[in-house]
């Protein structure tokens, strides 16, 4: 993928060389439970060889940039796959792990906040976990970072040795009829995760899947879309699409799998910064535009084709959890629980990368953002409210 900003990647290539020093900086994270990493250099396209420190333990690990239209903000996210399974802050333990720079969220919990709410919904909901760790590179502290999951086929728990039986792809295309041109993998064109492509191709399938969302009749429809897709998933997706007013999650922004053992397709969440308030970058979002679920020809069938009872069991799910998950109380909880993680970095964080920049025209700060989103609840449970009580 094209990257942004080529000039301000260098001066963080430049500034990110260097091997340990031995006078450490103690102004942040003076205890151990902060990231260190030391690397002669990041990159972009290769994981480079690097040291970190984690509680008191150094690791060998690769680490490389990461991100599309991200890249071009000032602060980088990153990928680094230790060389053992390392547990991040309480997180189970794995190799591979995101270091999501956060950066247009203000609040650092939009992710984190949908992929908690994912799981609550359904113990068999998968999305990634998250915590909050500060990040030091060469010595020199780069900000509070979000350490996230990294959904892949170990995290999954595939089966390298049997890749032809589970599946997973990352935003692929079967809810956009036409084929796009100018994708990101002309080859891999719905972006098959595992198995390695190399194992075998299996883009046939959701290819497969969209010809059945687009082309099959109602009756057939009705009749086979249990055997696609799995519809206790997809009405938790369809209601955090809902809940979040993720307009940016209806055509990329999830994976989509199959188990080893099964023949459906399920969805994981994946990037919801525009949520909770905010349609990313700079635009707010209090329900000026509310998320376009019906865009999306699985969920508009559902719902439009009565014998389906789709919507009738969307909305005894969504009472379901209007008592529990959806409550103002929970959710408003949530924000302050990450809130107690978050807090007191915010100022250390914000003495290095500013509240906004060129690429990001805000100057909100923490609290103010944490505002639109405890403004943002009320309200929205409110219209979900009235939607569902709208319904047969």
């Amino acid at each position: 993928m094209v990257k942004w900003m080529l000039g301000t990647v260098v001066l963080l290539l430049i500034a990110s060389c260097g091997m340990p020093s031995k006078n450490k900086e103690k102004t942040v994270g003076a205890s151990e439970d902060v990231l260190r990493i030391y690397s002669d250099s990041i990159g972009w396209e290769n994981k480079l060889p690097c040291k970190i420190t984690y509680l008191g333990k150094e690791y060998d690990a690769a680490i490389k940039f990461r991100g599309g239209i991200s890249s071009k903000y000032p602060k980088q996210s990153m990928t680094v796959e230790f060389e053992e399974d390392v547990a991040m802050d309480g997180l189970p333990s794995n190799d591979d792990w995101i270091l999501n720079a956060n950066y247009i969220d203000k609040t650092f919990q939009r992710h984190k906040l949908s992929f908690d709410i994912f799981r609550k919904m359904n113990p068999q909901n998968r999305a990634p976990k998250c915590a909050y760790i500060p990040v030091y590179v060469n010595d020199k502290f780069k900000g509070l970072y979000v350490v996230m999951e990294k959904v892949n086929g170990s995290w999954m728990g595939f089966d390298k040795k049997s890749p032809g039986q589970a599946r997973l792809f990352k935003d692929p295309f079967v809810f956009v009829e036409e084929r796009l041109p100018n994708v990101q993998e002309p080859d891999n064109y719905y972006q098959q995760k595992f198995p390695k492509q190399s194992k075998g191709d299996f883009n046939h399938e959701p290819e497969a899947l969209k010809t059945f969302l687009f082309q099959s009749s109602d009756a057939v429809f009705l009749q086979e879309y249990k055997n696609w897709v799995n519809e206790e998933n997809v009405m938790d997706w369809h209601l955090l699409l809902l809940l979040t007013n993720n307009d940016d999650g209806i055509f990329k922004n999830f994976y989509l799998y199959k188990e080893a053992d099964a023949s459906q397709f399920q969805f994981i969440p994946w990037d919801y910064d525009h949520s909770f308030g905010r349609d990313g970058n700079y635009e707010m979002n209090l329900i000026d535009r509310e998320v376009g679920w019906e865009k999306v020809i699985l969920l508009r069938r559902l719902m439009e084709l009565e014998k389906s009872g789709y919507s009738k069991r969307l909305k005894k799910r969504y009472e379901e959890l209007r008592e529990t998950v959806f409550s103002e109380v929970s959710l408003l909880k949530m924000i302050a629980d990450n809130d107690d993680s978050i807090r007191p970095h915010i100022k250390a964080n914000a003495e290095v990368w500013s509240l906004d920049s060129e690429w990001y025209l805000d100057a909100n700060d923490y609290d103010q953002e944490i505002e639109i989103m405890k403004k943002f609840v009320p309200m929205r449970l409110q219209q979900l409210d009235d939607f569902f009580n709208g319904l047969y």
